[in-house]
């Protein structure tokens, strides 16, 4: 499995959020959204719809948000801002799956 930083993990969720369309880039927005703010669940099994490389990103940016305290935004550049257009990107399937899981 890769080796992250957690900036290089957060980098790397960015553009995989930002640049794809799959179940992975959905897993990848939430990672970094909760990550980041806190306020958005994650599902575990969800973790299972990411290729290795991908698993070893989110396992980077749980990790490093936990270890540091700071959030996700915070280790690249410009990632509130990144961040904030990926949870405006997904929204619509991010808050969907949180209110059909209620």
């Amino acid at each position: 499995m890769s080796k992250f930083t957690y900036p290089e993990a957060v980098k790397h969720l960015v553009d995989v959020a930002i640049s794809q369309s799959g179940s992975g880039a959905r897993v990848a927005a939430s990672i970094l959204v909760s990550a980041n703010s806190g306020s958005f669940k994650v599902e575990i099994p969800d973790l299972c719809l990411l290729d290795h490389k991908n698993l070893a990103a989110a396992y980077a940016v749980i990790s490093g948000r936990v270890s540091t305290h700071r959030d996700a935004g915070s280790q690249i550049e410009n990632g509130y801002k990144l961040i904030d257009e990926i949870f405006h990107q997904w929204k619509g399937v991010l808050l969907k799956e949180v209110y059909a899981n209620d």
